[in-house]
């Protein structure tokens, strides 16, 4: 970043930055997808054409942060916005937490640093803000306050990972659902893990998987052609999505992450043995579904339940 666009946050008046936050604590799964086809930034543009803003979306959690000369006329916009572009649903707008001046700044160090996350300690955040951040730096949503604010936090997220000792026994997402999985099922480790997606949390799914010693892995993919780096990297098959219930075997673990595009199923779908799998979904919306019907007590774990689980989740 150059030094004009560039200043530290001792310069930075804290009380024109607000905060907007929904997260899988306080707003479900479902309403966090709605929230997130509601601000998004070409809309929130028109809203205010001359305030700095940054949109944190990720699977737990939507964030508008917002550097304005008038915050309080700003944050009474987006309300009315989100009302009137959720109508039936008007507790959109109260739901969510709202923090202003230097309060907002530290709720995004605590992002930065994973400790606001159902994992804590975990990485993956540290890279989808400064995915978010790049993002609204090229489409000229933010300049020189909020750039100084997010690279701040950035930087204080990593110390505070680095110097603590937050990350010792933290991962991702995906390592504590596959933790949550393994406390109540352990299949047999010669059987192949099934990987639906091929995304950051499927490689990071992966990766947990062969460190604790399950070697063969399978992907599935709407793309299999193009992920030839996939296939070299975990020495594994990457096969079409439509593949996947013909490949499935008695006692199969089946983790998934996919995209809100991919066509969802039903579990029963997944083969003549789906009642003896265990099942890791973290994609948002949720991809695997139980039928009505079904009374099994197949093993099923998606966001709603890692939310659940988590604040009382003690690693064995």
């Amino acid at each position: 970043m150059s030094p004009s666009c560039s200043r530290s946050v001792k310069y930075i008046d804290f009380n024109h930055l607000i905060l907007l936050s929904w997260n899988i604590c306080n707003t479900s799964i479902v309403d966090l997808v709605k929230l997130s086809k509601i601000v998004t930034p070409h809309k929130l543009r028109q809203i205010f054409p001359s305030s700095e803003f940054f949109i944190l979306s990720t699977c737990n959690r939507v964030e508008i942060y917002i550097y304005s000369d008038t915050p309080q006329a700003v944050f009474q916009s987006i309300k009315q916005f989100i009302v009137c572009e959720s109508p039936g649903e008007e507790y959109f707008s109260d739901s969510g937490v709202f923090l202003e001046g230097m309060q907002a700044y530290l709720h995004l160090i605590k992002v930065t640093s994973g400790l606001n996350s159902l994992a804590v300690g975990e990485y993956q955040i540290q890279g989808q803000v400064k995915d978010a951040y790049k993002n609204a730096i090229r489409d000229r949503y933010i300049w020189r306050y909020l750039i100084s604010i997010i690279e701040s936090a950035l930087r204080t997220g990593k110390r505070v990972r680095s110097e603590t000792g937050i990350c010792h026994n933290s991962g991702s997402l995906s390592f504590l659902a596959i933790d949550m999985m393994l406390q109540v099922n352990k299949p047999m480790k010669e059987l192949p893990i099934l990987i639906v997606g091929t995304g950051r949390m499927c490689n990071l799914a992966a990766e947990y998987f062969i460190k604790i010693g399950y070697e063969s892995i399978i992907f599935f993919s709407n793309e299999p052609d193009e992920r030839g780096t996939i296939k070299l990297k975990y020495k594994a098959l990457v096969l079409p999505i439509s593949a996947l219930p013909e490949r499935t075997r008695e006692n199969n673990i089946i983790f998934s992450a996919v995209s809100p595009d991919t066509t969802r199923i039903y579990i029963e779908s997944l083969g003549e043995n789906w009642d003896t799998f265990s099942i890791i979904d973290l994609s948002v919306p949720k991809y695997i579904f139980r039928s009505d019907s079904d009374t099994s007590n197949v093993y099923l774990l998606d966001m709603e339940g890692v939310q659940h689980i988590a604040p009382d989740y003690l690693p064995g």
